[in-house]
């Protein structure tokens, strides 16, 4: 859930109890995988009673296997960092995090990129300096 969530933050999880999960919910879930998980809701399906949960974390391209509602420990309802508050359903919370996540990635793809030209460029000054 970076960066909405670093290490070293506390989370003040409360139980879901009757109130309906909605998207952009930080949520506390049993993963059979993973253990316990920490991730935002990005979609709501299912049918009749049998509610399914998708969802991603922040910084993750895809989200995660779906989720039963069953599953679901808790919501996030604050994160506490070095005597800060955050409010994760907050404008901010919901909508820069998540881009801060994605340009972080296109960040990474950029220095490949970079990475690669530059590799290419040293086999041309090798080609040039060696006469070929």
């Amino acid at each position: 859930m970076y960066p909405l969530v670093r290490d070293g933050d506390i989370l003040d999880v409360r139980p879901v109890g009757d109130t309906a999960i909605d998207v952009d919910d930080i949520v506390l879930y049993r993963s059979s995988s993973s253990g316990i998980v920490v991730h935002r809701v990005v979609g709501i399906g299912g049918q009749g009673k049998r509610v399914t949960l998708l969802v991603k974390g922040d910084s993750v391209g895809k989200a995660d296997p779906e989720v039963q509602e069953s599953q679901v420990l808790g919501r996030v309802e604050s994160i506490h960092r070095r005597g800060r508050t955050i409010a994760p359903r907050s404008w901010t919370s919901r909508h820069v995090a998540p881009l801060h996540a994605r340009l972080l990635g296109l960040r990474r793809w950029a220095y490949r990129l970079l990475k690669q030209a530059r590799m290419g460029l040293r086999k041309v000054i090798a080609a040039v300096g060696s006469g070929a």
